[in-house]
């Protein structure tokens, strides 16, 4: 046979070792071209190509399984079936990376926002005056007597998210309409929601969705202007908490009353949103959060 080279050879050509040819002889991936009279294995210069395809299809995922399957078929639309379907794999892969990395930078992000707008030391109840721009949200009622049905409802608003494009980290605020406000309702009166960049698309793709009347969905503008900007920190718990002494609750209350002491009005509802938490030394995580309602 010409072009033949011991195994020695062929391992180094390929930048392997001898163990790694002979698991693939015993896997059926790789057999040497020919066996010599003296037990020897002898490869050849053409299953060079077949040795880098082997690594290729192991760098993209495939299992030794698989590679064998692939190598062995004869058949060209079983081939094409078989990388495509690798290839909605990792266009998965990407995706779900993607999301990570979004969910970090925004971490980062709102760790930089919050020392940025409260200095390097924030305190529970500073506050100030910020121009914001106009922003739309997307929002749905969620009830707050108790952290499962709070949970099923969040679950459900992520879910429609991601049917909208959204994406599945996104930054959830919590809302309260003018009407909430005036009847200091923070029960009946709590929305999540979270931002829209294009209202009108969003507004289109949910009459074609049609989601669940029950869930009251409603894209609203809060329209340019100066707010109210209060920061209120938070210990979380894992527990059921009720209505009646919820710290969250407390701090809303006192967000509002602040706001309207410094001239703030209801007519753009009430925001809450988490811009950074931190784990405490006791289990606890330490949420820090904006409260902002409308001046003029």
């Amino acid at each position: 046979m010409e072009n033949k080279m011991t195994i020695n050879t062929f391992a180094e050509l390929c930048n392997t070792t001898k163990a790694t040819l002979r698991w693939y002889r015993s896997k059926g991936l790789l057999q040497p071209a020919e066996i010599g009279t003296n037990g020897y294995s002898y490869y050849t210069i053409e299953q060079i190509v077949d040795f880098n395809l082997i690594q290729s299809l192991k760098g993209i995922g495939y299992s030794l399984e698989q590679i064998k399957k692939y190598m062995n078929t004869e058949d060209v639309d079983e081939s094409y079936m078989s990388l495509d379907q690798q290839v909605a794999k990792i266009s998965q892969q990407i995706d779900e990376l993607q999301q990570r990395k979004d969910f970090l930078t925004t971490l980062i992000s709102n760790q930089n926002s919050l020392f940025i707008q409260w200095g390097e030391k924030p305190q529970d109840g500073d506050y100030h005056i910020r121009y914001c721009k106009e922003e739309s949200y997307i929002i749905m009622p969620a009830p707050t007597t108790s952290s499962i049905d709070y949970l099923d409802s969040l679950k459900s608003f992520q879910q429609l998210c991601q049917q909208l494009g959204l994406g599945n980290n996104i930054p959830i605020i919590a809302f309260f309409s003018k009407e909430s406000l005036i009847k200091k309702d923070f029960r009946d009166g709590y929305n999540i929601g979270t931002r829209v960049y294009n209202p009108e698309t969003t507004s289109d793709i949910l009459t074609t969705l049609k989601p669940n009347s029950d869930l009251n969905i409603k894209i609203i503008t809060r329209k340019p202007g100066k707010y109210f900007t209060y920061l209120t920190t938070l210990l979380l718990e894992k527990s059921d908490v009720k209505y009646k002494g919820n710290p969250m609750i407390a701090a809303q209350k006192s967000g509002l009353e602040k706001a309207i002491q410094n001239g703030a009005n209801l007519e753009m509802g009430m925001m809450e949103t988490v811009i950074f938490s931190t784990r405490q030394s006791s289990g606890k995580t330490k949420l820090y959060l904006e409260i902002s309602l409308f001046c003029s």
